[in-house]
């Protein structure tokens, strides 16, 4: 998690996403910001991994992201970052707010860990 700290404190803004599946599930995403590249993927417990370091297995077929959510937080720094923890007690996700500062208009992303893969979510304000 210090890569995310590091990647936060720097301001550092989200310049492009690439996913990595293994047939039609999302096995590792690498997010990759101005200056550092942040991987996430899943161990064989389902917890996320969290790394500035591509982890060994991280294989499959590469897509950079050009459409959807994702583009919606290219050129945004982190504004926040969560962690997820599941009822057992175990990390289970992030999630991280992309904007400029609380002024501007967010996105805010979730990546959850699933039995051998990610699920990747936007979340979306409550209407008032």
């Amino acid at each position: 998690m210090d890569i995310l700290r590091t990647i936060h404190l720097n301001g550092e803004t989200l310049e492009s996403v690439d996913t990595y599946s293994y047939f039609l599930d999302c096995v590792g995403i690498c997010l990759n910001f101005s200056s550092h590249s942040l991987f996430i993927s899943v161990d064989e417990d389902d917890i996320p991994i969290i790394s500035s370091e591509k982890p060994k297995g991280f294989e499959g077929a590469k897509n950079r992201v050009t459409e959807g959510y994702w583009l919606k937080a290219y050129n945004k720094p982190i504004l926040f970052c969560w962690t997820l923890i599941g009822d057992h007690g175990y990390l289970d996700g992030l999630q991280i707010e992309f904007a400029g500062d609380v002024n501007d208009e967010s996105i805010t992303l979730q990546i959850i860990a699933m039995p051998a893969s990610l699920s990747i979510r936007e979340v979306v304000a409550m209407k008032k």
